[in-house]
């Protein structure tokens, strides 16, 4: 009995001293990850980038279309896509209410010209241009 007391001290003594010389014989230099001077360091880059809320659902978007335009887009709480703003052929900026429509539309046409496109609720609309 006296001697399994020995023998169990003995290697929680060995275990101890084993386990500290480990330490500071295998710890290594710490290192970053990207290290650099100068203006580098504040870019980041990235073909997507996503703003998630703490339940983890995206609610803004900035990404490249289909065609490889960039555009960000906006979510609401509920979901719905509510601003869009883009490099398109048809659409600059586009505002939707709550029911996902189009409210607010600016764009250019392909000739550059802009225009300006209110809707109300019902729906109809009103276009601006320069004359």
């Amino acid at each position: 009995m006296m001697r399994d007391r020995v023998v169990l001290g003995l290697s929680m003594a060995a275990g101890m001293v084993g386990g500290t010389l480990a330490g500071f014989l295998l710890a290594g230099t710490p290192v970053m990850a990207q290290e650099g001077a100068g203006p580098e360091r504040k870019i980041v880059s990235a073909e997507e980038f996503r703003l998630v809320d703490k339940a983890g659902a995206v609610r803004a978007l900035i990404s490249f279309s289909g065609a490889g335009d960039p555009y960000l887009q906006l979510t609401d709480r509920k979901g719905v896509d509510r601003v869009w703003l883009g490099v398109a052929t048809e659409t600059g900026l586009a505002v939707r209410d709550v029911t996902t429509k189009t409210r607010v539309l600016l764009s250019l046409g392909p000739d550059g010209d802009p225009s300006l496109v209110l809707r109300n609720r019902q729906h109809k609309a009103r276009l601006f241009t320069p004359e």
